[in-house]
């Protein structure tokens, strides 16, 4: 978990973590927070195995740094304005293979709506999947470098084409995992990652991908160009 002045939310998170993840290993990369966020998590010292609090290079910097520290098996990511659910230790009762990703579903509070279902690698490349649904081997998140910081929005994004390579196995699991508000993603589009996407796509994902993401992105422009084109209607 990485925290900057998260006081408002961080008890919530930190209780649905002794609720649903007790016995987890908990890391805590805090930026240096201002406000109360500290204070809390020393009062809940006794829960979290690592706490880390200094400057760092954006959300991604901290989560490697934490992803750095981890010893146990699966390596999940959320935020401090997260909140886990029953669906969480669920899951936690299914994972079996180390090497295996293990991925659900998550609520959107926004939306009031639960977000996520099974993948393929299409998918994968026209949607932003969610990291908070995905208990990944941590072994392999290492393998791939962590969360590369030159995608300073989308690279959980990243992150999952890279993992989502030929030959891995994934588990889709029905249950969700967590509630969350949205997150680095409604701060606006990553201008690196749009233009990579593509290339990034090419080594990690497969051919059908491409030609399925290059078709209704066509599609996409030819129901745009005949709206315009249209006649205006008439009522």
């Amino acid at each position: 978990m990485a925290t900057l002045n998260a006081a408002d939310t961080l008890p919530r998170a930190l209780a649905s973590i002794q609720r649903y993840a007790e016995g987890t290993e908990l890391i805590v990369i805090d930026g240096g927070s201002t406000d109360a966020t500290l204070e809390i998590l020393q009062a809940n010292r006794e829960h979290v195995s690592h706490l880390v609090s200094e400057p760092d290079d954006g959300i991604y910097d901290a989560l490697n740094k934490g992803l750095n520290l981890a010893t146990r098996t699966w390596f999940y990511v959320m935020g401090a304005d997260d909140e886990l659910l029953e669906g969480f230790s669920l899951a936690l009762a299914e994972l079996e293979d180390p090497t295996t990703f293990y991925y659900g579903r998550i609520w959107d509070r926004g939306l009031e709506s639960d977000w996520g279902g099974e993948y393929n690698d299409r998918r994968i490349l026209m949607s932003w999947p969610n990291h908070q649904a995905l208990l990944a081997p941590t072994d392999a998140v290492r393998s791939i470098g962590g969360f590369d910081q030159r995608y300073r929005i989308a690279a959980d994004w990243v992150m999952h084409m890279k993992l989502w390579q030929r030959g891995s196995k994934w588990k889709y699991v029905d249950h969700i995992y967590c509630s969350y508000t949205g997150g680095l993603s409604q701060w606006g589009p990553d201008e690196r990652f749009r233009r990579h996407k593509l290339l990034l796509a090419a080594r990690y994902l497969s051919p059908r991908a491409i030609a399925g993401y290059a078709i209704a992105g066509l599609g996409g422009k030819v129901a745009r160009l005949g709206n315009r084109l249209a006649p205006p209607t008439r009522w």
